[in-house]
């Protein structure tokens, strides 16, 4: 986990992100081969896994799942 406490809540996900030592490394490969999962803010970002406009069974379950999680996160 990581926590990044100095931004005030009116702060932006993606600002915080952008600006936090979790981008930078993700972006110096310390993660391996892992996932950020979030939502449109974070498009500009390698690793971001987007919701899919579902045409097939799978993709309605990986949209599913991806909300599931990310409900969990915004909580």
């Amino acid at each position: 986990m990581n926590v990044v406490a100095r931004w005030p809540g009116s702060s932006h996900d993606a600002t915080v992100f952008n600006n936090s030592v979790l981008k930078m490394q993700c972006e110096e490969g310390l993660f391996g081969n892992r996932w950020l999962i979030g939502d449109s803010a974070y498009y500009t970002y390698i690793a971001y896994i987007a919701l899919l406009n579902p045409t097939s069974p799978p993709e309605h379950r990986y949209n599913e799942a991806h909300i599931k999680t990310r409900n969990t996160i915004e909580r």
